[in-house]
């Protein structure tokens, strides 16, 4: 390659024989976000050994492999043109992504892939992403020279049009090393990648930055093995999301707000200087585990104080929590701490000081207002511990996700509680009170304006305050689909919920004594087990529970329908969000009608559990996924 380097100190990356190249050494400090897979070769027979892969193995999948290859080859592609499959199979060892910010320029993503003995495959990739390029794209291959101190490096440019996932021109770089594959969407940043490889930099690394060592330090002295994690992943939340909003395309009213990402920072929230951790895959007895450590280094300030956390030895189960629980989560968090730093942060979302001061008042003294002291007539009298049950209704459609939370009231306080509640919400017009058993449940109704007709700003408040709807208020009707959110004092807790249906059964079982108890559940106790002993020293603020078959089953058999594109589990946002343009209304992603039942392998997923720790800096969260038989 013309102009190749001559320094030796990039030997010891891309001349290195056989020597495992570190992409967190490679990128500067400026690095905002990263993921790296340490190994490709050893991440993908690690995948291998899991329970899952090897069930869709079974030749009853083959379609359903075909149909989902056919739609990640054709839609997952990455920023730089390269596909999921070259970004995988290239690599003869680490392949690591970065976000890099500079201040004062403008933000971008480059990858590194250690090719060592991979020549003749990067050649032919590099050849076959030109063709790609300018046949199929209609874009533009070039050769442009970059100048790194008095050397000349050759590197081969794509300017790729807009496509339906990225909707501007991008210029990718692209530097072929004899062990390294160097691709970025700036030149900038491949002259700031080049520059440290050739030892003309001095500014330090990813790795140097004392957040990532934390981080990967403390979640590497949880792992026993010495080989290196499968995963390593970090990000800095408030300077990444400020980098990719500063990436999209946005109104110029959009840009002229303060993005939510400085606010953030003004209240506190940068005191959380990183978040990472790492995965390994069929390690340690588990078909996963990861580990993930929030980094905040100083006493949290600002409103960063509203999440103040208590480890706790370990979690009562409530009696309303059903064996029948596909997730359950307990976390212990001080509520009053929460609300008594919510207000800054209110006010500089608002853009005012002094606001939510004004409505706590308002509420409080307005002779025609509510009469509530909101913190210490409700907050001050709630208990720390939150807890949360997820259920799934069958057979199973879009809307089959059911959960209730409940906090504890405080011994003698429940009558006080909805006393305030009543006051609150008996007059809003955008709720509705209904009468169950002994007890009322709240259901969430935002009405739906005529849009023919004006609504003067104070009649909502003049409904609330006097309990009456004022006659300028005209009648409206719910929205479509808006029963939403529903909530209850009962039991000595305060229940809310996504599914009044749900919410009335969870209520009433409980007030009978009948509700079956999800500690009678052999594999929630198999999990707790885990869990308990591995905090049983410290304790934990955080504890979860995952029964793997119902979570799954539920996108399994939306697929089947065709229905996952549209749905509100957390998988299809999830997809949704790695597939630019991928709307709730569109096409199924990949036809899941070949899908044998279900039930043919339900049996073989186990359980996961996870918990969370509070630690002189930081957070800790540790979880896993067990195999059926552990």
């Amino acid at each position: 390659m013309k102009g190749l380097f001559s320094l030796l100190t990039i030997i010891g990356f891309s001349a290195g024989a056989n020597a495992q190249i570190s992409t967190d050494l490679i990128f500067p400090d400026t690095t905002q976000g990263y993921v790296a897979i340490s190994n490709t070769k050893v991440f993908q027979a690690q995948l291998e050994k899991t329970t899952l892969y090897q069930e869709l193995q079974r030749p009853s999948f083959e379609a359903f492999r075909k149909s989902l290859q056919t739609h990640v080859e054709k839609t997952w592609t990455t920023r730089f043109g390269m596909t999921v499959r070259d970004v995988l199979q290239l690599p003869s060892g680490e392949v690591g992504f970065a976000l890099i910010a500079y201040p004062g320029k403008k933000p971008g993503y480059t990858l590194i892939m250690d090719i060592t003995d991979k020549k003749n495959e990067v050649n032919a990739f590099m050849s076959a992403i030109i063709r790609d390029t300018t046949a199929t794209r209609n874009g533009e291959a070039k050769k442009e020279m970059l100048a790194i101190g008095n050397q000349l490096l050759e590197s081969t440019v794509l300017v790729l049009p807009p496509d339906e996932n990225y909707p501007t021109v991008r210029t990718i770089y692209y530097v072929q090393l004899p062990s390294l594959l160097l691709v970025a969407d700036q030149k900038y940043l491949m002259e700031v990648l080049l520059e440290r490889l050739g030892g003309q930099s001095q500014q330090k690394s990813l790795s140097q930055t004392d957040a990532y060592q934390m981080i990967i330090k403390r979640c590497s002295s949880d792992r026993a093995l010495e080989n290196s994690p499968h995963v390593k992943f970090f990000v800095n939340p408030l300077e990444a999301g400020e980098a990719v909003r500063s990436l999209s395309v946005l109104t110029e009213q959009e840009r002229s707000k303060p993005s939510p990402y400085s606010i953030l920072a003004k209240q506190g929230f940068d005191g959380i200087k990183g978040v990472g951790g790492i995965l390994d895959l069929a390690s340690e007895g588990y078909e996963s585990v990861w580990r993930v450590m929030a980094y905040i280094p100083e006493a949290p300030t600002l409103s960063l104080k509203m999440l103040s956390f208590q480890n706790v030895k370990g979690f009562i189960v409530p009696p309303w929590m059903n064996i029948d629980a596909a997730r359950t989560t307990f976390l212990y968090a001080d509520v009053l701490t929460a609300f008594d730093n919510f207000g800054p942060l209110f006010d500089e979302f608002l853009g005012e000081n002094g606001t939510w001061n004004d409505v706590l008042l308002s509420l409080e003294k307005d002779e025609n207002g509510l009469q509530v002291n909101l913190r210490n007539d409700l907050f001050a009298l709630l208990e720390n511990n939150i807890a949360v049950m997820t259920n799934y209704n069958k057979p199973v459609d879009e809307k089959s996700t059911r959960y209730v939370a409940s906090i504890p009231i405080k011994p003698g306080s429940e009558a006080k509680v909805a006393a305030i509640l009543h006051r609150m919400f008996d007059a809003d017009p955008d709720f509705i009170k209904e009468e169950f058993n002994n007890d009322v449940i709240w259901n969430y109704v935002p009405q739906q304006k005529d849009p023919n007709q004006a609504r003067p700003s104070s009649s909502r408040l003049r409904a609330r305050r006097g309990g009456v709807l004022p006659p300028d208020l005209p009648a409206r009707k719910p929205a479509e689909g808006s029963r939403k959110t529903a909530f209850c004092v009962s039991s000595g807790y305060l229940f809310a919920g996504n599914n009044a249906e749900y919410l009335r059964f969870v209520i009433s079982e409980t007030a009978a004594g009948n509700m079956k108890s999800i500690g009678a559940a052999p594999l929630y106790n198999k999990v707790l087990a885990i869990v308990d002993k591995e905090t049983e020293q410290t304790g934990r603020f955080l504890q979860g529970y995952v029964l793997n078959q119902e979570g799954f089953e539920l996108n399994y058999n939306l697929c089947r329908q065709g229905k996952l594109t549209g749905s509100n589990t957390v998988f299809a946002r999830c997809l949704r969000a790695l597939t630019p343009k991928q709307s709730k209304n569109a096409e199924p992603m990949f036809d899941g009608k070949t899908l044998p039942p279900f039930d043919e392998f339900k049996e073989k997923l186990g359980p996961s559990g996870y918990w969370g720790r509070v630690e002189s800096n930081g957070w800790f969260f540790k979880g896993f996924s067990m195999s059926s038989e552990k």
